[in-house]
């Protein structure tokens, strides 16, 4: 497991520091689920099979208190191992979106 480190504090995650690296490579913020309640939203509606194929792009308000526009490429949504923190997730600015066919 690794430490995502911000500008303002430090979160031990359950994400491992190599992995860590590439998605702060690419601009991805930590973030609370209590800040972001349209992310709450998210997270609790069903969805039809066709809306699970969609990138759903958020703008959310990062654990430092900035604004990003994304979508969410991890998230803990209560408590997980490997991590004393619960209702996180981490965000990748919209910028950085690649969208391939499998």
């Amino acid at each position: 497991m690794g430490i995502w480190q911000t500008n303002k504090a430090s979160f031990k995650v359950n994400i491992g520091q190599s992995l860590i690296g590439k998605f702060k490579k690419k601009g991805s913020k930590f973030c609370w689920i209590r800040d972001n309640n349209n992310v709450s939203l998210f997270i609790n509606k069903e969805e039809t099979e066709e809306e699970t194929k969609e990138v759903s792009v958020f703008e959310v308000i990062t654990s430092d208190g900035d604004t990003v526009k994304g979508y969410i490429n991890h998230i803990v949504n209560g408590w997980c191992s490997g991590s004393p923190h619960t209702n996180w997730f981490i965000i990748c600015p919209e910028e950085n979106i690649v969208v391939e066919e499998l």
